[in-house]
């Protein structure tokens, strides 16, 4: 369901050497499920964590409760919305390797009930989320084949 990205729809399988390879991926956009897993998950953390989502998407790291907010929101991301760290770290703005340390980082901190429930409602909703705008896109389709 979410990962309706084919491999013939980007560029990079034209060169056989691996360098040319890495600077097409790095070029690729995200397809456009991942696109919207990673808004969602921007917004519904930001609302949780009561930032805003510019700070979310700024370079630096800030303050700790919007790096905390950010690491939420790209675990949301990769394990509720099933994208990869690759495509996450890209609508970030990061690295991948940054990605996983923060999905490690909210999987420790998960140990605690209070976060845990916090991420399992975080997670359902941004289920919810994206089936809505799924069913959203589907009925919208519908419609406007039938004028």
């Amino acid at each position: 369901m979410l990962n309706d990205f084919s491999p013939s729809s980007c560029d990079h399988q034209r060169a056989g050497d691996p360098a040319s390879f890495r600077g097409d991926v790095r070029r690729a956009t995200l397809p456009p499920v991942a696109d919207t897993v990673c808004r969602l998950s921007q917004q519904l953390a930001a609302r949780a964590f009561q930032v805003e989502v510019g700070d979310l998407r700024r370079p630096s790291r800030c303050r700790a409760n919007i790096a905390l907010a950010r690491q939420a929101a790209m675990y949301l991301a990769n394990v509720a919305g099933e994208v990869t760290f690759t495509d996450v770290a890209r609508r970030f703005g990061r690295d991948r390797s940054t990605v996983s340390h923060a999905c490690g980082l909210i999987e420790d901190l998960r140990d605690d009930a209070g976060m845990d429930a916090a991420i399992d409602l975080l997670s359902d909703a941004l289920r919810a989320s994206c089936r809505m705008n799924d069913l959203r896109q589907r009925v919208g389709r519908r419609f406007t084949s039938i004028r």
